[in-house]
């Protein structure tokens, strides 16, 4: 004799809304890493799309729901990395004196770089490629007016005599250190770097 045995299945409940919209930023996070991760490894030009989309663990097509393609993402990597870069100014205190606050500064910025070293690998390499640039050219032109702006003040409170011109000095000192560093960032000695570059800037007379 033969048991047949009735095996009922309760059907899934349907996600709500906020559980899609999580699930949506979750892999849209996920695309956005995977394409920095590629980008920084294996270059803007030679990453494609259907590298990213298998890297990702998802379909082409449904990439192509998230972000428009390859620039689409390499504008959102950027903007991403924008934002870090404006969040790395808001602990700085605006009641401590200049020196403090150029201190900040310094550590911040060299610690945004060894904390998002892919980023800044990417953006090191894609400045050697005008084509590539000539996309981001609006957003990099923001950013490096900005940077200038703020550095500019910093100075003027230093009593520099030429503020303008230290803000581009120093920026290009930061700038240099961070390249060197993603280059070899097991044996670049960045802590070090950092402290020499705090003790010729941070001290009480004129830069």
């Amino acid at each position: 004799m033969v048991n047949f045995m009735l095996v009922v299945t309760r059907p899934m409940s349907p996600k709500t809304a906020a559980q899609n919209e999580i699930i949506r930023r979750q892999t849209r996070q996920k695309i956005l890493d995977t394409a920095l991760n590629l980008f920084a490894c294996h270059g803007y030009s030679s990453t494609t799309i259907r590298m990213i989309a298998a890297e990702s663990g998802i379909a082409i097509g449904l990439l192509y729901n998230y972000f428009s393609g390859k620039e689409g993402l390499l504008r959102a990597i950027f903007m991403t990395g924008v934002a870090d870069i404006q969040a790395s100014f808001v602990p700085i205190k605006t009641d401590q004196d200049p020196y403090t606050r150029l201190k900040g500064l310094i550590g911040s910025s060299l610690d945004l770089i060894r904390a998002h070293k892919d980023f800044w690998k990417l953006f090191y390499s894609i400045r050697l490629q005008p084509a590539v640039m000539e996309m981001l050219s609006t957003e990099v032109s923001a950013l490096s007016q900005q940077l200038n702006n703020s550095f500019s003040r910093h100075f003027q409170l230093l009593n520099a005599d030429h503020p303008e011109a230290e803000a581009r000095i120093f920026i290009a000192i930061i700038d240099g250190i961070g390249n060197h560093y993603v280059l070899d960032p097991q044996n670049y000695p960045l802590d070090e770097v950092k402290q020499a570059i705090i003790h010729k800037y941070c001290h009480p007379s004129k830069p």
